[in-house]
């Protein structure tokens, strides 16, 4: 399901757009925790050997913390304390709606029995791969996001 963040084809005036333009808006800490929700896999961002990596993970947001599970152990092995960056989003195949949602902040790391991954279990955290899982915290406070949207242009 597509996340409306706005923009809808008309500007409420009552009449048609002739044509639409495609823009983007940014969106608020409530809209990007909104589009989180509505997705389970993202990209990881972290640096192994003074070099970016970026790996697939799933996540969950129970709260205003995001929990992360990944089986990529050699990569993410150490990764606590590091700062990281985390990026999801959704794009309709004619590339006319969507977002991008992406986090920044240190990692945590966690042990699989903190209260935040239990309620991220809760919430269908899904495994990703084989293997164990090593399972992550992100804390909320530097997120930010992005909405595609068609603005009408009358003739």
């Amino acid at each position: 399901m597509m996340i409306d963040c706005g923009g809808s084809p008309s500007d409420g005036s009552g009449s048609s757009p002739t044509t639409a333009t495609r823009g983007s808006l940014s969106l608020d800490p409530a809209a990007c925790f909104a589009c989180l929700r509505s997705q389970r896999i993202g990209y990881l961002a972290v640096t192994e050997g003074a070099l970016p990596v970026v790996v697939p993970v799933v996540y969950a947001v129970p709260a205003d913390r995001i929990v992360l599970r990944a089986t990529f152990e050699g990569t993410l092995r150490g990764v606590a304390g590091m700062v990281a960056a985390l990026g999801a989003h959704e794009v309709s195949d004619d590339f006319r709606r969507g977002w991008s949602v992406g986090v920044v902040a240190a990692l945590i790391a966690f042990g699989g029995d903190e209260p935040e991954v239990t309620a991220a279990l809760e919430l269908g955290l899904p495994e990703w791969g084989s293997g164990r899982g090593v399972y992550l915290g992100m804390s909320t406070e530097r997120i930010f996001g992005r909405c595609l949207v068609e603005r009408p242009l009358h003739g």
